[in-house]
């Protein structure tokens, strides 16, 4: 697991550009969800991984492109879910997107349901995300599977 203090993390949230973003909400099964050993952390991050990997097959076919995203895992009234902030592709209207995110998340193991929404204003949602970190807590930004285009 990489731990980054809580500076760090806030600072990387806030670094990422999203142009014509849309916010998920991925409700996880009850194993997942309500999940208490070192594994759920885990196996969530593994599950949001079979998400995007899904979604980009469906998206860019075998195009090396990503689509930025930002993926954070949260436990909120009891329950294990994910929050994803992710750009829509420039070819995609954003209904057929909003069909194939669906689509893409319920096609996953542990996935059971999933609320998305435009984004209108990028940075309170940024601040509602970077609500659940702490220092030395696992929770939190899903580093592995966020992904952000970096200008060079």
């Amino acid at each position: 697991m990489v731990y980054f203090n809580e500076t760090d993390k806030l600072n990387w949230i806030h670094s990422f550009k999203f142009y014509r973003p849309v916010f998920i909400t991925g409700v996880l099964n009850d194993y997942l969800g309500y999940g208490t050993n070192y594994w759920t952390l885990y196996n969530i991050s593994k599950n949001n991984r079979h998400f995007f990997n899904e979604l980009h097959r469906r998206v860019y076919k075998n195009k090396n492109i990503n689509i930025p995203r930002l993926s954070v895992i949260e436990k909120g009234k009891g329950r294990f879910h994910s929050h994803f902030i992710i750009d829509t592709p420039t070819h995609y209207s954003l209904k057929y997107y909003i069909k194939l995110l669906k689509r893409c998340w319920l096609k996953t193991n542990n996935g059971i349901e999933v609320n998305i929404k435009k984004v209108y204003n990028v940075g309170d949602l940024r601040n509602y995300l970077s609500k659940e970190i702490y220092h030395n807590n696992d929770l939190g930004v899903d580093v592995f599977n966020s992904f952000k285009n970096e200008v060079v």
